[in-house]
């Protein structure tokens, strides 16, 4: 068996040979123990494109802090203080009457949706787009909204019970995968949303993004575990698998036995490895 200096050699070049931003991808879940994360982000291109993202998680920056990088433990740490104590100094939107989204020409949507302080009412005008896309950006527009400038509620033009509603209902029942992928990001999202979605999602790619959000139920992770030890279709799920931490070692062991029926992806069973 590989010594754990041998795989964690092996990640690091795999990881070389894949753009940051797919990297990025794989590592912005907050189950990953930072020992695996720091292993595998030791070149400091995935981890700043983890730390510069918008819809990356509080709890995913709380562990970047630690990072042996400097230059990215301090650039989590300053993002976390910033979305803690956000600048009151950036502009309101020009205007938050929620009459004037339905106004909006189509190629307007992404400008009004984009600003850092975009009205809720606009967001949730958004989220009911003919368009998939901009119901799409309606639900990362929501994420960040959320995530950078958390909003009063008391004061805000939109609860956060209708918000979550909304973005709820979007990830369960869009018939868009794109639209479903974008609302996996909202960090309201409850564990038994989340059940509900992973219980019903065909889409591998929205299925492993539900897999990495900070409120993912346990159970859920290992059914999608269990179920996947015939073999799955995307390398994306056998890879967020194998990178969750909370997963345990016997169910590790099961899927790398299992590995003679369905090769499992190279890094799926070096993470696996690492772990074991």
């Amino acid at each position: 068996m590989m010594k754990k200096p041998e795989i964690t050699a092996e990640i690091q070049r795999l990881l070389s040979e894949a753009s940051a931003a797919d990297a990025a991808d794989l590592f912005i879940s907050p189950h990953i123990s930072e020992e695996l994360l720091f292993a595998a982000t030791y070149e400091p291109g995935p981890a700043m494109w983890i730390v510069n993202r918008s819809d990356v998680f509080d709890e995913t920056l709380a562990h970047l802090v630690s990072h042996p990088d400097r230059g990215i433990a301090r650039r989590a740490g300053e993002k976390l203080q910033a979305r803690r104590a956000p600048s009151v100094l950036l502009a309101e939107p020009e205007d938050r009457d929620p009459r004037s989204a339905s106004e909006v020409p189509d190629f307007e949507v992404e400008e009004v949706l984009g600003h850092p302080r975009v009205a809720l009412s606009s967001v949730m005008h958004f989220t009911y787009a003919l368009k998939a896309e901009h119901r799409a950006s309606a639900a990362l527009s929501a994420t960040r909204r959320i995530l950078e400038y958390p909003p009063e509620w008391s004061s805000s033009d939109i609860s956060r019970e209708r918000l979550v509603d909304r973005i709820s209902q979007m990830l369960v029942d869009d018939p868009s995968p794109l639209v479903r992928s974008y609302a996996t990001r909202f960090p309201l999202l409850d564990a038994a949303v989340i059940a509900q979605g992973l219980s019903s999602e065909k889409n591998p790619t929205v299925k492993a993004r539900l897999l990495q959000h900070p409120h993912s139920p346990l159970p859920s992770l290992l059914n999608v575990a269990e179920a996947s030890l015939g073999g799955t279709d995307d390398a994306f799920v056998d890879i967020v698998v194998s990178l969750d931490a909370r997963l345990p070692r016997d169910l590790r062991a099961k899927l790398l036995a299992s590995d003679g029926t369905q090769r499992l992806p190279y890094l799926a069973e070096l993470c696996h490895l690492y772990q074991i």
